[in-house]
């Protein structure tokens, strides 16, 4: 499994797989011209630019909370339907931006 903080962002594939750390940044009102992609930071995995995702979808919120109840997380509040994975291909179904971490770790940054 991926090392982890307080936020996780989670892809609308197999969120347990494909999942990493966000370090900084918070989704704003709509998705980025530039999707998010997973690199490789010093906790872990993470996205390169956060700030990239927008708001969850109307209709995809219970996609977005499930998809990140299986990484361990509460809920997604940020969502981009190009959503790029570590190697840069498009993520099939977008990525979820995903907080409240279940396990209760504390951010250390």
């Amino acid at each position: 499994m991926i090392k982890s903080r307080n936020t996780l962002p989670v892809f609308g594939c197999v969120a347990a797989l494909l999942a990493g750390c966000a370090a900084v940044g918070q989704p704003g009102e709509n998705p980025g011209p530039v999707p998010p992609r997973i690199v490789s930071g010093k906790d872990g995995r993470t996205w390169d630019n956060p700030s990239a995702f927008g708001k969850v979808p109307p209709g995809r919120e219970e996609e977005g909370r499930d998809t990140c109840q299986k990484a361990d997380f509460d809920h997604a509040t940020g969502y981009h339907p190009d959503a790029r994975n570590y190697y840069g291909g498009k993520i099939p179904r977008g990525g979820f931006y995903c907080v409240g971490r279940k396990d209760n770790k504390k951010d250390s940054s």
